[in-house]
């Protein structure tokens, strides 16, 4: 998994002003305005400049200048032109999309985020350069301030609707936050780049232990003179498990990174390719290309692969949607069998609502075009574009919903919820009543012989235990819903420093603000000399340092539960019996199930 791009929260300079935290559906529309308002000025990037900046430093400064002015384009403006192609066309499209589903507004304007301002304060860039001259970082870090005005948040007709027209202050805010952000530039003919998937990239090679160099030379990029090459060079890589020829096939533009850094991990991958027991060929395969221009779509018709996995034979047919064959003698073809075992019955039981839904679902799918798969040209090559692919998916998938069918599906949501909590409305009738039509449903259900002294009075929802005063009651008549916000434990796993979290824990604690069992043992127990590594995550250390850790530390919580101040069971996992480890670091091992299931028997699991 690749981690978040370098990010570190550091403390602020001065604790930052504390707010009323807005309800969760405004957070949702909040972010949901905002982020359509961004895509929406990226997609107006109009090409002319040569864009980004004359060495790292330089480029730094520009992307802090961009953000404390709310410059998106200036922003993107800064990033490699390759990445900027791949996404500009498709986010038009569903941007367009957006609004004609009504869910983004026609104020959402090109020259930054409508009512939304950002302000970056104390602000510092660190170049550090990498073992390459091309590919350099930047740690970025200062105060960042957002202010956000409900009022004029892009928010289409339709979203205010379904939340009923609400009170756009609700989504007011004004907050500061310090931040710690690494990003990566590269340098193209003499100007340096912000670029997305570097960044990415740097952020996982950060994360190996030894780190490892960049490649001076990576993959050549190897496409195909014609669309139909192009294909037929993915197939043949796929039958044959090449990698480096699969992952040469990718469009340079969105895959360049893989090309740079496959070096580093595509003789490992292969390797692993190379033990499977299987070997297959891809005996037949028909599909059609359509489209114009540097961008092409491929249908494919029908593939038949024969081969052997794992000393079984097999025949495989993928012909207009259907998959039948033969393996170790038993026929299958899902078009002529159908799956009977998944009815519609099977998924949605007897909740009518549920039933509607799916109905509904398929309605609204019902004239999807399925995309195929996108290729583009590049530098006179064609390639399999997986951005273009993705971006194709979700536009096809908008494209078959209007607003009517939307609509419905969100007025639909809340009657599967109840029908899944509550049950079928026909089976209360039968049984104790429609509790949404019978106030005296709930002194039913919750009897004296369940529950004693019925919590609920005689108005489920306005005789409660907690008199005329609801204690959750954030204006929102729901009742329940400040019982989701973060917890003080919460805001303590929020913190950053393992030591401030220590002292957190043990404020709580002492308080009798927090329970034992909602802070791990290692935190709790810092002396035992565990509460960096879990802090940090076992899986960091290297086999040898987490032995070590191990071997020095167990001891430290066994004593603990000699002397009855730790329970057994609350002992962490990380301090099992050195044994089990084998030398190794569990934490750290993600595909070896022979391992775990030595490791669990070990330890008695």
């Amino acid at each position: 998994m690749i981690p978040p791009v370098g990010f570190e929260p550091v403390e602020p300079s001065s604790p930052p002003p504390r707010r009323r935290r807005a309800p969760l559906v405004a957070a949702v529309v909040g972010v949901l305005a905002i982020g359509a308002a961004a895509i929406f000025a990226v997609t107006q990037l109009i090409g002319g400049d040569e864009g980004g900046a004359a060495s790292p430093e330089d480029l730094g400064q520009q992307v802090l200048g961009a953000i404390d002015d709310t410059d998106l384009l200036g922003l993107v403006d800064l990033l490699v032109p390759s990445e900027r192609e791949v996404v500009r066309d498709p986010l038009t499209d569903i941007v367009a999309e957006l609004r004609r589903l009504d869910l983004v507004g026609p104020e959402a304007g090109a020259d930054g985020i409508e009512g939304v301002q950002f302000q970056v304060e104390r602000s510092s860039v660190r170049v550090q350069p990498t073992n390459v001259d091309d590919i350099t970082n930047l740690r970025l870090r200062g105060d960042l301030t957002v202010t956000i005005d409900g009022e004029s948040l892009p928010i289409g007709d339709l979203l205010s609707e379904l939340l009923d027209d609400p009170d756009r202050s609700e989504f007011d805010l004004r907050e500061t936050e310090s931040f710690d952000v690494s990003l990566t530039t590269i340098e193209l003919d003499g100007r340096w780049y912000l670029s997305m998937f570097y960044s990415l990239a740097e952020a996982a090679r950060a994360e190996a232990v030894p780190v490892p160099d960049i490649p001076e030379m990576g993959i050549e990029p190897d496409g195909g003179a014609t669309p139909e090459a192009a294909i037929d060079t993915v197939l043949d890589a796929v039958e044959s498990l090449d990698l480096t020829r699969l992952v040469a096939a990718l469009n340079p533009g969105e895959a360049g990174v893989l090309h740079r850094y496959g070096p580093l991990f595509i003789d490992d991958a292969q390797a692993e390719l190379d033990d499977l027991p299987l070997r297959w060929e891809i005996v037949e395969s028909e599909y059609t290309v359509r489209g114009s221009g540097s961008t092409r779509s491929v249908d494919l018709q029908r593939l038949a692969i024969e081969g052997r996995a794992d000393g079984v034979d097999f025949e495989v047919e993928f012909d207009q949607g259907c998959v039948r064959g033969v393996a170790d003698g038993d026929r299958f073809d899902t078009c002529e069998d159908g799956l009977d075992e998944f009815t519609l019955d099977d998924i949605v039981g007897s909740s009518p609502a549920a039933r509607e839904m799916v109905e509904l679902l398929e309605e609204m799918f019902a004239d999807h075009e399925q995309p195929g798969l996108t290729l583009r040209q590049t530098d006179g090559q064609w390639y399999v574009s997986p951005l273009g692919t993705l971006f194709d998916q979700v536009l096809a998938g908008l494209r078959a919903v209007d607003r009517d069918e939307l609509e419905r599906l969100v007025e639909l949501l809340p009657q599967v919820i109840d029908e899944a909590v509550f049950g079928p409305r026909g089976q209360f009738d039968d049984q104790l009543g429609d509790p949404f039509d019978d106030d005296d449903f709930f002194d039913d259900f919750f009897d004296d012989d369940f529950f004693g002294d019925d919590p609920f009075g005689d108005d489920p929802f306005g005789d409660d235990p907690f008199g005329d005063e609801d204690p959750f009651d954030d204006g929102f008549d729901d009742g329940f819903d400040d019982a989701f916000e973060p917890s003080a434990v919460d805001e303590c796993y929020g913190l950053a420093d393992v030591d401030a979290a220590i002292l957190c824990f043990d404020s709580l604690l002492a308080a009798g603000e927090a329970e034992e069992w909602q802070v791990a043992a290692e935190m709790r127990f810092p002396e035992c000399g565990a509460a960096e590594a879990h802090w940090n995550g076992y899986f960091a250390l290297d086999d040898d340092e987490f032995i070590a850790l191990v071997t020095e530390s167990r001891p430290c919580f066994l004593a603990l539960v000699d002397s009855g101040e730790l329970d057994q069971f609350d002992v962490p996992l990380a301090m099992s019996d050195p044994e089990c480890f084998e030398g190794r670091n569990w934490f750290a091992v993600f595909d070896d199930p022979e391992y775990d299931d030595r490791f669990f028997d070990c330890v008695g699991f």
